[in-house]
């Protein structure tokens, strides 16, 4: 399931008198708490619409996608259009105003997990419906961002019949340099990525690394904070597959190689 968010940041403030977005709030800008606040590893796109250059320019800083709206004064539907547009394909679209400054990240990230659960949800009710059977006794799942991953394992966290494992984007494997492996020892570490501490791919400045993989989405040098509770905690056995192995895991001999990485 892919979500995506649009940022609306094109309002004219008339009742304030001037644009309110770029008003100090605690000794920042406005609008660089609600940057701060979209949950990038977990949606599929984000998009920011303004028409002020200072807001575009901080949004593509951050890797989002700028969208310029030159008529403001045309109200929110053609803000909500432009976003819309620039996100393109996906399953739903969470839309946020910029002028909320003590929104969290956290909730934020609790919205797209509670959106993504129905992936889980809907598998262990077909378990039922197909197989007559409450519970899996695995689920594995790829791990980028990590939403569609947590997506699918919230549902059985806890129910310990349940083992669950993630994989992540091997690319040419831990020693090539290009991958985007942050569990593995000697390739990611605790570490700040736009405002969120987790495993991070980065250098011992503090510099994030450039990661690869052959699956679009995957090559991600952080991973959403969940993942890295689940994994401090043991609940979730993490490994990677390369680009070559995830190729060809659809032979037998090919996952039991796989399976094999992750139980030792």
């Amino acid at each position: 399931m892919k979500i995506a968010a649009v940022l609306m940041a094109a309002g004219a403030s008339s009742r304030f008198g001037e644009c309110k977005l770029i008003k100090e709030f605690a000794s920042r800008p406005m609008f660089e708490y609600a940057l701060d606040a979209l949950p990038y590893n977990t949606l599929c796109a984000i998009a920011v619409v303004s028409g002020r250059a200072e807001i575009l320019a901080a949004a593509e800083a951050r890797g989002f996608i700028p969208v310029l709206n030159d008529r403001p004064e045309d109200g929110p539907p053609r803000t909500i259009r432009l976003g819309m547009e620039a996100v393109g394909d996906a399953d739903g679209i969470m839309f946020m105003v910029a002028d909320q400054p003590l929104l969290r990240r956290e909730s934020l990230e609790a919205m797209v997990r509670d959106f993504q659960k129905i992936i889980g949800e809907e598998a262990k009710q077909q378990l039922q419906d197909w197989y007559g059977i409450d519970h899996p006794d695995a689920i594995c799942a790829c791990v980028g961002g990590g939403s569609n991953a947590i997506g699918v394992m919230n549902a059985f966290l806890d129910d310990e019949r349940v083992n669950l494992y993630g994989y992540e984007a091997g690319g040419n494997g831990p020693e090539s340099g290009k991958h985007a492996i942050r569990f593995a020892p000697g390739t990611g570490q605790l570490g700040m990525f736009q405002g969120t501490k987790s495993y991070l791919l980065e250098t011992d400045e503090g510099q994030t690394l450039d990661t690869y993989s052959i699956s679009a989405g995957l090559d991600y040098a952080s991973v959403g904070p969940e993942h890295a509770w689940l994994k401090d905690i043991g609940r979730v056995n993490y490994s990677w597959a390369t680009d070559e192995e995830a190729m060809n895991a659809r032979t037998m001999e090919a996952s039991k190689k796989l399976w094999s990485r992750l139980n030792g």
